[in-house]
């Protein structure tokens, strides 16, 4: 079966007289390239618009539909004059509006696009709107047919790295890369436009002479950044270097190394904080707008994405678990911020969401998996916890032997010398231990006198704590422990803890 394009889809459109056509493209610039050459030697007239230069001429024919009705492009910079103008160009004409999303919330370009409909259905025009994500007007919706063009995949990528190192050869000896090397190079490619990757392949060339792989996959980390709302996790922890939640980090272990083992996490810290609310604090920005939840959904039910959410009390090692998976396992990890991916302007928050969303299935595809971490669970709606297929792990306090083993961890961690001590570390987090030797460190006192620094979250809001425990108990699973969780019983005797470490 032949592969199909964008071009050759807007083809088959204006064979049928389709007059309006979305594009959804991360390179408008090389797409507009790609459509004009794929007409070659039977073009119709084709016309290019953008809001600095006005209407430009595509093609010969373009040129000459301009001058015949004796058109100034240059004074066309206000999309709705520029449409009148094309409706009076010859039959078939082609027009391209780049960055159409930046005008489509004006009423008078909606309206001016609404007339272009029936006229140009009529003389088989198509007008061929560039966006970088699809969030049409309700006006438009249901006139406007929409392509969408996904980042390259492998295949692609490959022909552009490959064409890039022949281009460059012709100017300086370039060392001729092996099929492992460009093996290496497509992966580490993958998630960028055609633009990008040629980019990265040539300053790579440049630099090294050769293929460099390493560098290409920093080179696309730095384009990853400017995606909207998305970041690179730079953990080097791994699991060796944290204690307690074994069986969180079994079921993990089982799944990164199992036959569906995953291509990229996807981090979400303190979910509720980017989900939840009502409706009212959406509106203030409160939180995350309805239709940018839509978009992590669908793109969670459409690309066959699974993951976990990590509840529980804060300081129990839910967001280091979700930072030294990734390191533990060879898979990248990315984080994303809904709040990052906000914008004033009508549609565009829920366009740079479709924007990351499009950016991780190109470097995932159907394996990415969505790790996500909240302190508090009743405010997620139920849809967003049901597409989390691997269901809600709960961070409880650590127990006895999980506590010995964290002071341990950081007392040797930190170089923190052997005395004697006793510390009272019943109801401390990991993270609360931690904080104790780090302070223990930087100030350069005894360990015990660092602990009383410290005011464990079991006392400063023993509330929340239990009722976190309520809420899980018999409901989620444990995060410790194998099976469903259980609320600890009383406590019968105050645990006192002696142990060695303290400072010089």
């Amino acid at each position: 079966m032949k592969e199909r394009t964008v071009p050759g889809e807007i083809k088959l459109a204006r064979r049928v007289s389709t007059p309006l056509i979305a594009v959804a493209t991360p390179d408008q610039a090389g797409m507009t390239r790609e459509i004009i050459e794929s007409f070659n030697g039977h073009s119709p007239p084709i016309v290019v618009w953008d809001c600095a230069r006005g209407m430009t001429a595509g093609n010969e024919q373009g040129r000459e539909a301009m001058l015949d009705m004796e058109v100034d492009g240059s004074m066309l910079t206000h999309p709705a004059a520029s449409l009148r103008v094309v409706l009076s160009m010859p039959e078939r004409t082609l027009c391209i509006m780049q960055n159409a999303q930046d005008h489509l919330t004006e009423p008078v370009v909606r309206q001016a696009v609404s007339n272009c409909r029936d006229v140009m259905k009529g003389n088989r025009m198509t007008l061929v709107m560039m966006v970088p994500s699809v969030d049409l007007p309700e006006s438009l919706a249901h006139d406007v047919m929409v392509i969408d063009d996904p980042l390259p995949d492998d295949s692609q990528i490959k022909a552009i790295v490959l064409q890039t190192v022949e281009a460059a050869s012709s100017a300086k000896a370039i060392k001729n890369p092996t099929e492992d090397v460009v093996r290496d190079a497509v992966a580490a490619m993958k998630g960028l436009s055609g633009f990008e990757i040629d980019q990265a392949t040539a300053l790579t060339l440049d630099q090294f002479d050769s293929l460099d792989p390493k560098a290409m996959f920093e080179r696309r980390n730095a384009f990853i950044e400017n995606v909207r709302g998305l970041s690179v996790d730079r953990c080097d922890k791994t699991y060796a270097d944290i204690r307690g939640n074994e069986r969180a980090k079994w079921f993990c272990e089982r799944l990164f190394k199992g036959p569906e083992s995953p291509h990229v996490i996807l981090r979400i810290d303190e979910l509720e904080k980017k989900l939840g609310g009502s409706s009212e604090q959406m509106d203030r920005g409160g939180a995350t707008q309805g239709d940018e939840l839509n978009v992590l959904l669908e793109s969670m039910e459409d690309f066959g994405w699974s993951g976990q959410i990590d509840y529980g009390q804060p300081g129990s090692g839910k967001t280091m678990l979700t930072r030294t998976t990734g390191a533990t396992f060879g898979v990248q990890t990315l984080s994303l911020d809904l709040g990052g991916t906000r914008s004033k302007y009508v549609g565009e928050s829920e366009a740079n969401v479709r924007a990351a969303m499009r950016t991780v299935k190109a470097i995932g595809g159907s394996r990415v998996y969505v790790m996500a971490t909240c302190n508090e669970l009743d405010s997620l709606k139920p849809e967003l916890k049901r597409r989390f297929t691997d269901g809600v792990f709960f961070f409880d306090l650590p127990d006895e032997l999980e506590r010995k083993q964290m002071w341990s961890l950081y007392t040797e961690m930190y170089g923190l010398n052997v005395v004697a001590i006793e510390v009272d570390d019943e109801g401390w987090t990991g993270a609360e231990i931690r904080n104790a030797c780090w302070l223990a460190y930087r100030l350069n006192i005894p360990l015990v006198a660092a602990a009383l620094e410290i005011v464990p979250i079991a006392k400063a809001d023993p509330e929340s704590v239990e009722r976190r425990r309520k809420r899980a108990h018999n409901t989620f699973k444990s995060a410790a422990k194998a099976g469903i969780y259980k609320m600890p019983g009383q406590s019968e005797n105050k645990m006192v803890r002696s142990f060695h470490g303290g400072a010089n």
